[in-house]
């Protein structure tokens, strides 16, 4: 019996190292025929630019799936928010959660899928870094940056705070919209989004700045 059970072993595993070698002389072949990543896409702006109904329409018209940090900030955190010193936690939790999605964003583009990120990246090193990201992975990085006069945008928020309509994620208060407008560093020209982060990478390729300051 022990006989007849070596036997059947040693078939199964010459089967498997035949399967194996089969699989790893097609490897070369299968790197080769690789499909390159699918453009990641960032929309970025002010709070208040209408980047959420812009990325929704963009997912629609692609198609892509818009992927908005303030969503996912809600559904994660927002039962711990705290009554004080709210900024110092937002941005803590806010620092983990941009490399969580960028890390699903870049699945997603493997995998032939577009991803639409609004990522809250208000100021210009914050956007960089995700520049860096893209180029170090070898994907191409569409950048569109909204903005609109502040008090448009005001009002805006205003009216998404009580009509909670499609776009609301969170009730933004007054201060928190002065504060967040205060640290909002926008290009002042199209080529100067790009030029710092130019000198830095390899590929002139990887970042497209598609729209600038599209009033909306």
């Amino acid at each position: 019996m022990s006989l007849i059970i070596g036997e059947v072993a040693k078939k199964l595993m010459d089967g498997y190292t035949e399967f194996n070698q089969a699989n790893e002389a097609q490897l070369p072949q299968m790197t080769e025929n690789k499909k390159p990543m699918s453009p990641i896409y960032l929309i970025e702006g002010p709070v208040g630019a209408g980047k959420s109904t812009y990325a929704k329409l963009l997912a629609s018209r692609l198609p892509g799936t818009h992927i908005a940090l303030d969503e996912w900030f809600v559904r994660l955190f927002s039962p711990d928010r705290p009554s004080e010193d709210f900024i110092s936690w937002y941005l803590q939790r806010k620092d983990r959660l941009l490399t969580v999605i960028w890390h699903h964003a870049v699945a997603m583009s493997k995998a032939n899928q577009v991803p639409i990120l609004e990522l809250g990246l208000v100021q210009r090193q914050a956007r960089y870094d995700i520049y860096a990201k893209a180029q170090e992975i070898g994907a191409t990085l569409k950048l569109y940056i909204l903005d609109t006069p502040l008090e448009t945008r005001r009002q805006r928020v205003k009216q998404r705070n009580e009509q909670r309509g499609a776009t609301f994620s969170m009730v933004v208060p007054d201060h928190i919209f002065e504060l967040a407008s205060d640290m909002w560093e926008a290009p002042v020209k199209r080529s100067e989004e790009l030029t710092p982060w130019a000198k830095r990478r390899t590929d002139p390729h990887s970042v497209v700045l598609v729209g600038l300051h599209l009033v909306v």
